[in-house]
């Protein structure tokens, strides 16, 4: 597992998504009430960018057909997608935020 520092904890403001290029890979992270966490960026139904959609508490609705995911875990909480989201362990150190990958 490699981990990757992407920024402090004042990049990213409460109830924020920001998305990131690591290795290749697109990540949306997102600070629910001051803990962060990561998914993957795209939609498992079309593929559309989720950075793109709405966030409403612990979910993102899909811009593009509006499947609804829990950024916590990556659950569908609504479809039509079917496949849960990649979720990526997220660490807050000295207030650095860093993903492991």
């Amino acid at each position: 597992m490699t981990e990757t520092t992407i920024g402090i904890i004042t990049d990213i403001g409460p109830s924020v998504m920001k998305e990131f290029k690591i290795k290749e890979l697109d990540i949306l992270v997102i600070n629910i009430n001051g803990e962060f966490h990561a998914i993957k960026n795209s939609c498992s139904h079309r593929g559309c960018k989720l950075s793109n959609g709405i966030l409403r508490g612990e979910n993102v609705l899909c811009p593009c057909h509006g499947s609804v995911f829990n950024v916590i875990s990556g659950a569908v909480v609504k479809g039509p997608a079917k496949e849960a989201l990649i979720s990526y362990p997220v660490l807050v150190v000295d207030s650095k935020i860093t993903i492991q990958i």
